[in-house]
Parts: C-alpha cells; sequence; structure tokens
C-alpha cells in the first residue's frame, strides 16, 4: 500500500528535478526521442509542453514556386522561440538566401536538399555539425573554386553526396592543392560534367571509402579512375544512353579492373547493344567479379508508334 505514495512522490521530485534543467540541455535530450515519445512527454506537466512542441517538427520544406514569399513565411515565427528541431530541409528555387534566418531551426539537420537556389543558401551547410545526407542540384557558382571551397567547408559527418547540374560562371579556374578532406560513402551524380569534376586533384572530396556510386553519366576514363581508385565500392550503378558511351561496356571486358563489386546496375538502350550485353554477361563471369552477387542490365526500346519505354532485366546469381 506505501509503495504507491512513494513512487508517486518519485516522479513527482524527478519532474521537478527534470523541469530545473537548463533549456539547452532539455532540448538536446528530447532531440533523441521519436515523436510517439515526446507527445507522452509534452502530457507530464505544462513546463513540459511548452519546450516539447517545437521538437515535434522534423521537416521542411521552402518553395520559391509559393505565393507567400519564404522570408514572410519565417517572419511569423520570429517571436517564437528557436529549437534546432529539424532533421530533413528541402529548399526548392529560392531566389532569396535564406541561410541565416533558418540557421537556429537547422544545426541538428542530417538531411539537406537545395535545388535551383541562390547559392547563397549553401552558406548553411558548414554549420549542419551533424549532416549526413547531402544532395546540390542545379546550382550555378561563380567558379569551380567557388564549388571546391564549398565541399571544403562540409562537415566531417557527410557520408552521402548527390550533385546534379553544377553549372559556373567562369570556365576558368586556378587549381589549389587543398588534399582530400571528407569521406562519402554514397555518391551520386547526373552528368559526366558532375562526376569528373569530383574525380580531380583538388577536389576536397575522398572517395576512398565510397561503396555506393550511382553516376548516370561517366566517361570511360572517369569511370575506369572511379573503380580504381575506390577499393570498397560494391555497389555501382551506370545509365549508358548512346553509343558514344559504348567503351563504358569494353571497360569492364578489360582484365585490369579487379573489383570487389557486389552489385551493378547497367541501364542502355536496346538497339545495336546485344553484342555489348553479351560482352558484359562474359566480363561479369570473370574471377575478378567473384563478389559480384547481383547483376542487373535493362534494356530500353522507345516505341515510335506508341511512344513508351520498354523495360527488360536481365540478372545472375
Amino acid at each position: 500500500m506505501s509503495s504507491q505514495p512513494n513512487l508517486a512522490a518519485f516522479e513527482h521530485d524527478l519532474h521537478s528535478e527534470v523541469e530545473k534543467l537548463p533549456l539547452e540541455l532539455f532540448e538536446e535530450i528530447v532531440s533523441y526521442l521519436d515523436i510517439p515519445t515526446i507527445k507522452k512527454l509534452s502530457r507530464v506537466s505544462s513546463v513540459f509542453r511548452k519546450a516539447c512542441i517545437p521538437l515535434f517538427f522534423r521537416n521542411l520544406v521552402l518553395s520559391g514556386d509559393s505565393s507567400v514569399r519564404s522570408t514572410e513565411i519565417l517572419a511569423t515565427f520570429k517571436e517564437r522561440t528557436l529549437v534546432p528541431s529539424l532533421r530533413k530541409v528541402e529548399l526548392r528555387g529560392l531566389k532569396e538566401d535564406l541561410s541565416q534566418a533558418l540557421l537556429a531551426w537547422c544545426t541538428r539537420v542530417r538531411t539537406i536538399k537545395i535545388e535551383e537556389c541562390l547559392v547563397g543558401n549553401t552558406s548553411i551547410l558548414p554549420s549542419l555539425i551533424v549532416l549526413y545526407d547531402l544532395e546540390l542540384s542545379n546550382l550555378t557558382f561563380a567558379s569551380a573554386d567557388d564549388y571546391f571551397q564549398l565541399l571544403a567547408s562540409l562537415p566531417p559527418t557527410l557520408k552521402k553526396l548527390a550533385v546534379f547540374g553544377s553549372t559556373f560562371l567562369e570556365s576558368q579556374s586556378i587549381s589549389y592543392a587543398v588534399g582530400r578532406g571528407i569521406e562519402v560513402e554514397h555518391l551520386q551524380t547526373e552528368s559526366a560534367e558532375d562526376l569528373s569534376l569530383l574525380l580531380r586533384d583538388d577536389c576536397p572530396i575522398s572517395l576512398k571509402s565510397l561503396r555506393v556510386a550511382h553516376v548516370s553519366r561517366a566517361s570511360p576514363h572517369d569511370l575506369e579512375r572511379l573503380v580504381q581508385s575506390t577499393p570498397h565500392l560494391i555497389d555501382l550503378k551506370i545509365d549508358i544512353r548512346k553509343p558514344e558511351d559504348r567503351p563504358v561496356i569494353q571497360l569492364f571486358s578489360t582484365p585490369d579492373i579487379a573489383s570487389p563489386l557486389e552489385v551493378v546496375n547497367f541501364s542502355m538502350p536496346v538497339s545495336g547493344w546485344l553484342s555489348g550485353l553479351r560482352r558484359l554477361v562474359i566480363a561479369f563471369s570473370h574471377p575478378r567479379f567473384c563478389k559480384l552477387k547481383q547483376p542487373n542490365v535493362v534494356l530500353k526500346r522507345q516505341e515510335e508508334v506508341l511512344g513508351y519505354k520498354l523495360l527488360l532485366k536481365w540478372s545472375g546469381d
């Protein structure tokens, strides 16, 4: 009978002690909880409720296509207590630099996508101390040097990097020996130029720990360099779109490349590629691909009359 009052007294004392914690420490502890647990905690007391409500919001999408300016949206929250509650952020088509306005919410962000935005918005990235997954899409930099300076400033926690369609106002750049810094494990690029930049000697991104690479386009030289310089690469995806890309297939038919690859995905048009497909099958049977568990080849055919793509998939053990 006496245990229940004692338990109630203990819980009351515990709540009182927790409520005395500095707000920053409380927010840091609660930020590791999932949303259902935070909801339960918010019902304990009015103090907990006030502290927990901002932590319910984990994802933010700001789009420049909205009829309401993003700065106006952020202004409505300026009187609120800002906490670093966001975990995933997507910025699309912003023509204004919101990096400083967003920073108070974003220091604990793990995933961020910046697409077709004013490049100044990328200045928020060095402050994201636990950033894990970054996508940069259709951004225009002043030069490749500015691009590399941004990459050099990224936090060491970054492991997944996707780069699509970077462009530069200046075609000439000065090469600096900055050394390799961030070691990414997952890389995705869209154009051959995207990959070529990341393979430059003065690029601060290191690929020596790379395990997954999805490169939609790549020159044979860059692909060879990628495979030979990534001893831990186990998953490679390549999209072959034109006959000019045919040397990529020949690359995998040469005996020089010993590979730890476990998964390979090729996408190519059917017309004129059956001989290339045969070479791939022979190449994947070579002992150097002894670890290969899942070779996938997707053949595409564009039907002129019906206008659709027929996808054929081959996979082997």
